[in-house]
């Protein structure tokens, strides 16, 4: 588990944004409406973030992005990065809050 803190001079409503990729292995995890059986894509994104990091590592190419949209992400395994996982982003959607 990790934790996230704002800087202390942030505004009370802190949503960063960040640039989701254009290229590159882009897969997104949606806890509330996402399912593992799915593709990865934004119109059917993966439930847990294990999942999602299951599809960056079966992608060639390296550089892959996981992108999650808002929620809860709980109940999984602690994620074991290696140096296979060397370049990966985690990132949150569009300023929502994960």
């Amino acid at each position: 588990c990790f934790n996230v803190t704002a800087p202390a001079n942030a505004p009370e409503s802190f949503a960063p944004t960040f640039p989701i990729p254009a290229s590159g292995t882009v897969v997104y995890a949606d806890s509330v409406n996402g399912k593992d059986s799915n593709a990865g894509s934004m119109a059917a994104p993966f439930e847990t973030i294990g999942a999602a990091l299951a599809a960056t590592r079966k992608a060639k190419g390296g550089g892959a992005t996981i992108v999650l949209r808002k929620g809860v992400y709980t109940g999984e395994q602690a994620l074991n990065l290696t140096a296979a996982d060397s370049g990966l982003t985690i990132q949150n959607y569009n300023g929502e809050e994960a």
